[in-house]
Order: structure tokens, then sequence, then C-alpha cells
């Protein structure tokens, strides 16, 4: 599944930031986890091997995408999970759940 994600590179004092974009809340946050990733790796040469829930609450919006974002981290760098693409298929006040299709982190990686 490759679906499109906009989102932008700005310059930030820490590091690097992403602004998503779409035409949801739930877009933008898979445009930013998109765009995240998109700094390890170019995802569009990569396949797919397995797909994972990932679950995140928080107590307002930027809790919410921090929460899921790190959720992300966790699958990649506790997993060696690389996440390719991104539906977010239920959002409610401040909680998530999204599909993310991914493929273990090998050496070709």
């Amino acid at each position: 599944m490759k679906r499109e994600h906009k989102f932008e590179l700005i310059e930030h004092t820490a590091d690097v930031g992403i602004i998503g974009f779409g035409g949801t809340k739930a877009e933008a946050f898979e445009a930013v986890a998109f765009g995240m990733f998109s700094i390890v790796a170019d995802l569009e040469e990569y396949e797919p091997t397995r797909t994972v829930q990932v679950f995140a609450a928080g107590d307002d919006d930027l809790s919410l995408l921090e929460r899921f974002l790190s959720s992300l981290l966790v699958l990649f760098d506790g997993d060696a999970m690389l996440p390719l693409d991104f539906e977010i298929v239920e959002m409610s006040d401040y909680k998530l759940t999204c599909n993310v299709w991914c493929r273990e982190i090998d050496e070709d990686i």
C-alpha cells in the first residue's frame, strides 16, 4: 500500500522539524509520521512485509502526536521495523489507532 503524504521539512533549533498536511487531522498526523521516517530511508524503495497496529492516547492534540510518533520510534528502535506507510483507522478525542505497514530492518536498510 503506497499512499501520498504531504509534508515539509523545516529547520529547527534542536534538529529538524516536520509539518504535515492533510484534509483531516488524521491525514496530517500520517504525513508527519511519513516525513519522520523519510529522513531515515527512502521509503518508496521498500515493500512492506508486515502490518502492525499502533495505539496512542494523549491529553491534547500535541501530546497525542508526540505519543503517536514515540510509539513508531519504539517500533523502529525496539522491534527493528522500518515503518513505510501509515493509515489512521480510528481517531476520536485524543486517541488513535493506526495501521502501519513496515518491514524488518536488515543489511539493505
